[in-house]
């Protein structure tokens, strides 16, 4: 059996089982498993639970109410940027002017964060969170990559 997961699930790692340990499918048939599994759970909730009308929220998927644009000039001006003009790749999107603050007053702008994410990593203290990249210092993009890959596989 198979299934599709909607946009916006939450997976919350349970536990994890070492290679190899026994599995049971949905016959009832015993299978070893040489691979390392993640047990995880899932939160969604099903778009036909929730309505308009629904007094119902979640954290992950809010009521089609609040999901509005705003009136018809700001959509077809909205929809009339992305057409007309050519698309911006993700760097583009970033160099753009934007700047703003977080919940401690710490001020953060797109092109910094671009630089943070797309160079290397390099050891911050007095972050908002703490201490940045404490034991990760010199790491690149593709090194995290690796990093994460080999953690899953």
């Amino acid at each position: 059996h198979s299934g599709l997961f909607p946009p916006n699930t939450l997976f919350k790692l349970v536990r994890i089982e070492q290679a190899p340990f026994i599995a049971r499918d949905y016959t009832g048939r015993e299978v070893t498993v040489n691979q390392r599994c993640l047990v995880v759970t899932a939160t969604f909730y099903p778009g036909s639970q929730i309505t308009s009308g629904s007094s119902c929220h979640a954290k992950m998927l809010p009521p089609p109410r609040t999901l509005m644009y705003g009136d018809r000039s700001a959509y077809i001006t909205g929809l009339q940027q992305i057409i007309h003009k050519p698309l911006l790749s993700m760097e583009g999107e970033f160099k753009r002017h934007v700047v703003w603050r977080d919940w401690k007053g710490e001020q953060y702008t797109l092109e910094e964060c671009w630089n943070y994410v797309s160079g290397p990593a390099e050891r911050k203290d007095n972050c908002t969170p703490g201490v940045r990249d404490c034991s990760n210092h010199g790491m690149m993009p593709e090194d995290f990559q690796a990093k994460i890959n080999k953690h899953i596989c």
